[in-house]
């Protein structure tokens, strides 16, 4: 399989995707297919475990995977409050 973010450059690439439409899709939109309806979103009250990275632009999370480590990753199961 291989690392998920080169994966979906990938498939961003070859399906002509934003990034928006693959973070999406690694995120609420797997969580929804999956009938997890608490998390996948960064609202109050839903689970959240995330990564971090530092950089001013989500882009380039897609864009310079390799360059670009995850600075934070919260893998517990917290709840995001606003």
């Amino acid at each position: 399989m291989g690392n998920l973010i080169t994966q979906a450059s990938i498939l961003a690439t070859f399906q002509k995707l934003t990034t928006a439409e693959v973070l999406a899709g690694m995120t609420f939109r797997a969580a929804y297919a999956l009938n997890l309806e608490d998390r996948g979103k960064l609202e109050p009250g839903k689970k959240a475990d995330f990564v971090t990275f530092k950089t001013n632009n989500f882009q380039n999370v897609l864009y310079n995977q390799e360059a670009l480590k995850p600075n934070m990753f919260i893998l517990t199961e917290i709840v995001f409050i606003k």
